[in-house]
Formats: C-alpha cells, sequence, structure tokens
C-alpha cells in the first residue's frame, strides 16, 4: 500500500453493509486528508431474445435505465453532500457506471490510480453466494489496488470474535 493514502474508492449499493464501508472510507480520508471517490454501479439491465415475449408495449427499456442511473446518480450525490458537511475541505467525488459491479470496480481503481478501496461484504454464503456471487470478493481477486474489506455488520462481527 502506498503510503500517505491520496486517494479513497469507495464502492456503494446503498445497503447497510455498504454504508458501514463508506463511513469506514470517510473516516480513512479525513484521517488522511485523502479524497474519497464514491462509485455506484448499475447493474445492465437483461435483454431477452429468441422465443421469450418481449417487454410490456409502451416499456422503453433504455428510458427505464437512463432513469435509473440519474436516479441512484442523485442518490450518490446526496450522500456525498452528507459526507461533506460541515467540512469545507473534504474532497468527496462521485462516479455512477453501468454494467459489472466488481469488473468496474477493478477498472475504476486502476483509472483513477486510488491508493485504497473500502468496500463492503454483506457476509452471503450458500445458495445465496452461489447465485449472487461476491462483488467483493470479485475486487479482491482482482485488483492489483490494496482492497479493505468491511464485514457485513462490521461492529458486531468485530465484537463477537
Amino acid at each position: 500500500m502506498r503510503l500517505p493514502i491520496r486517494k479513497i474508492l469507495a464502492p456503494t449499493d446503498f445497503s447497510d453493509a455498504s454504508h458501514e464501508a463508506v463511513k469506514a472510507a470517510s473516516d480513512l480520508a479525513l484521517t488522511f486528508e485523502a479524497e474519497l471517490v464514491l462509485v455506484h454501479v448499475v447493474s445492465a439491465l437483461p435483454t431477452f431474445r429468441g422465443n421469450i415475449a418481449p417487454a410490456a408495449p409502451g416499456f422503453n427499456m433504455d428510458m427505464f435505465q437512463r432513469d435509473l442511473i440519474a436516479d441512484w446518480g442523485q442518490e450518490l450525490e446526496a450522500l456525498a453532500g452528507e459526507l461533506r458537511a460541515g467540512d469545507k475541505e473534504k474532497r468527496v467525488r462521485t462516479i455512477i457506471k453501468e454494467g459489472d459491479p466488481g469488473g468496474n470496480i477493478v477498472e475504476l481503481a486502476e483509472k483513477e490510480d486510488v491508493d485504497l478501496v473500502v468496500i463492503a461484504t454483506h457476509g452471503r454464503t450458500g445458495f445465496a453466494r452461489f447465485v449472487f456471487g461476491s462483488v467483493a470478493e470479485k475486487v479482491v481477486r482482482r485488483s492489483p489496488r490494496p482492497v479493505l474489506v468491511i464485514p457485513a455488520g462490521g461492529q458486531e462481527a468485530s465484537e463477537k470474535g
């Protein structure tokens, strides 16, 4: 890890677990006077081909996806505003992407030349993990940048151990 830390990437899916990770990233950014880059990746909507019936008449998937990206972008900006509150010197930027969350996070970490990625894990196991995968695990495996993983229920998990 490069010290001092100057730029931190904090992906969020707006879950409770990712809010904990963003809080940890924000605290680290404050400690190191680093820039905090918040990112949310909107998964692409699946398209149907072949014998499957198309979407309902009048439903525009492209427009729906654009609206979804715009809505999540506003949520991300609101979160950045909360983190900046009361501290005019705090540098917080937002990036919204579309596609594969794990791949986009790894790509952004490189493109943004971050010193650290701070990401939450949801603690899924068994079938849920098989079906949904683990974005955090994909980022840890593929990122050449250091990754700090904040476990789901962070405080509670540390008190149990």
